[in-house]
């Protein structure tokens, strides 16, 4: 029986060409079979799963173990992937281009809810919003690509600072002038705190015309494969529609949740 149940690993390359390199490719099928719980414990058992010889096996796993792809277990009976392997997931992730990989998730949030779909980013004490997607219906925001709103007034940036070390957050607003957009914007750090912590324990950030007269909104965190929040999404219209007694509100609440969530997951982030 194979070690984890995953039994033989095929050949993912399924057309080769003149260019392909076999030691390459042996050398990913053995990474994918010892990621797949595979611990090459007994070598002619792995050997015969990968359709490779014994030798060739034994010069992979010592050339991988040396480009800290893999590891032996502290018993030194089995591999497992190390964190060379973790570090060029990291090193993609943290490449990946926010603004072009949210505008398809943005866009289905967009049509599924008939609202305006936004991405901000934290700079400094703003939000900026990098990307908007929109309905077809006739919009009422006055939100655009590139406005830079004050963060403590905005339910993006109160979602990013939500999440963020509260001491960080302090930090950050230390001697801030808290401007008050309307009657309902936080304009102390200690009223802005009670704001975080509901919407922390909400998960979502919601305004029912907090930033705009007659505007409502919500939003959600997106976060990194750290865990680290580095964005936000949010969706905005009617204010009818954020009311907490509209129906609407429960629909907007899972499309925004999923959308974030959606968006987290390709930017690496694994939920637990």
């Amino acid at each position: 029986m194979p070690e984890s149940g995953a039994g033989p690993i095929e050949d993912v390359a399924e057309q080769k060409t003149a260019y392909d390199v076999p030691p390459v490719t042996r050398a990913f099928n053995l990474l994918r079979y010892i990621a797949a719980g595979n611990r090459c414990r007994n070598m002619s058992r792995a050997a015969a799963d990968l359709s490779i010889n014994r030798t060739t096996l034994i010069r992979l796993l010592h050339t991988l173990q040396r480009e800290q792809m893999i590891e032996l277990d502290p018993k030194g009976t089995g591999y497992s992937l190390s964190y060379g392997v973790l570090e060029l997931a990291s090193n993609l992730l943290s490449s990946r281009d926010i603004v072009r990989v949210s505008r398809p998730v943005l866009s289905h949030l967009a049509a599924q809810t008939g609202l305006s779909a936004h991405l901000g980013v934290l700079s400094g004490t703003d939000v900026i919003v990098l990307v908007r997607e929109t309905p077809d219906v006739q919009l009422v925001s006055n939100i655009r690509e590139g406005s830079r709103l004050p963060a403590h007034a905005t339910v993006m940036g109160r979602m990013i600072l939500a999440n963020m070390p509260r001491a960080e957050v302090e930090a950050l607003l230390k001697d801030y002038n808290f401007s008050a957009i309307t009657e309902k914007t936080a304009t102390t750090m200690e009223s802005l705190g009670r704001q975080l912590d509901a919407d922390l324990a909400s998960g979502l950030a919601w305004s029912v015309a907090f930033f705009e007269q007659g505007i409502g909104s919500c939003a959600g965190v997106v976060r990194d494969h750290e865990g680290t929040p580095i964005a936000a999404i949010s969706v905005s219209g009617q204010q009818a529609v954020f009311d907490e007694d509209a129906p609407e509100r429960g629909l907007i609440a899972d499309a925004v949740r999923l959308a974030a969530e959606r968006l987290s997951s390709i930017m690496g982030h694994i939920a637990v």
